[in-house]
């Protein structure tokens, strides 16, 4: 029973203490490193996509025959910008009409007033009946109502004349131009479309991830789309609203300079937090053994096995989260090999 007992405690600790005396005195050859400590960022992946914040399909807000089309496709153009000129001709004329309307029904208004005023002295003279003074300010009320009425009209007309002018709803760059100087057009016919200037990346990820996304995390963008990445920051974070597998969103504004196209495929890298200090080895100095993770501290000319606890793995290192300490030296190469208190022949330093 104790010979299975120490046979099972031989394998446990690697091929090394398995073999015979004569075996175990040959030295293993090992290439070393130095336990280092570094900031290791702790980071999430995620595949998203480049869009336009807004797209709008500039359209008319009155009839009429379009006079000129004064942007191409590709233009940048500005907020207010006129885009569209339909011809103002008639529109004119219904708020020169307007104007007139209203103008009359003041002259009426400002005649039955004084008609009005002219009554109420002949009342307190008891020249006229109460009666007429009445039917004469009922008269005023009428005019007046009119002309809240014609004012109303006028503005509506001055506004629709304003409407001739189709402007740009927001800065932006024009991706289609859908109509030609002389063509008619009718309330809500299309013209141009417009996309924003400015670009966004949309990432997805996991329900799991959202308490630890916030607005201003380091992201690292790249796309097939351009030959350079990006060091950009989270602009916002907001649950996705698509019926898809992922349950939140986040949103990296791209500067100017970054013109990448709606649509395409970006890859991201957000740093969720920074481990100050971690201790890192080669992945290849951790050895998987029955007992857990093992690295080899070589000291005196031998192995010793340290059984460690893992953590973060990144560009080819590991985190050891507990049983090594920074300075302390690990077989690398050849690790595999070793088992505790064996022999070593370092042939190398990394």
């Amino acid at each position: 029973m104790r010979r299975l007992a120490a046979l099972a405690l031989l394998l446990a600790l690697g091929p090394a203490a398995a073999a015979g005396p004569e075996t175990s005195r040959r030295a293993v050859p090992v290439t070393v490193t130095a336990a280092a400590a570094r900031d290791l960022p702790e980071t999430a992946r995620s595949v998203g996509r480049v869009r336009a914040p807004r797209l709008a399909t500039v359209a008319a807000e009155v009839a009429g025959v379009v006079a000129a089309v004064e942007a191409r496709v590709g233009d940048a153009v500005h907020a207010g910008e006129v885009l569209v000129r339909i011809d103002e001709t008639d529109l004119r004329l219904e708020r020169e009409a307007a104007r007139a309307a209203l103008a009359r029904v003041e002259a009426l208004a400002g005649a039955q007033r004084r008609r009005v005023r002219r009554l109420e002295r002949l009342v307190r003279r008891r020249q006229v009946s109460e009666d007429a003074l009445d039917e004469a300010r009922g008269a005023l009320a009428a005019l007046e109502a009119e002309r809240g009425a014609a004012r109303a009209r006028l503005a509506l007309a001055e506004r629709r004349l304003s409407k001739a002018r189709v402007r740009a709803p927001f800065d932006g760059r024009v991706a289609a131009r859908l109509v030609s100087a002389g063509d008619r057009v009718a309330p809500g016919s299309p013209l141009l479309r417009l996309v924003a200037t400015g670009r966004e990346v949309v990432l997805p990820f996991p329900e799991t991830l959202a308490p630890r996304l916030r607005p201003g995390l380091p992201v690292r963008l790249s796309t097939p789309a351009a030959p350079r990445g990006a060091e950009l920051t989270i602009h916002a974070v907001r649950p996705e609203l698509s019926e898809g597998g992922h349950a939140v969103e986040a949103i990296v504004r791209l500067p100017p300079a970054l013109d990448w196209p709606p649509g395409a495929t970006v890859d991201a890298e957000v740093v969720l937090a920074v481990r100050r200090g971690a201790v890192v080895v080669p992945e290849t100095a951790v050895v998987l053994r029955p007992a857990g993770s093992v690295v080899y501290v070589i000291e005196d000319g031998r192995a010793r096995a340290r059984r460690v606890r893992t953590g973060l793995r990144r560009d080819g290192v590991v985190e050891i989260a507990a049983g090594l300490a920074a300075g302390e030296t690990v077989a690398v190469d050849g690790a595999a090999f070793l088992s505790d208190g064996a022999p070593v022949r370092v042939r190398g330093r990394r």
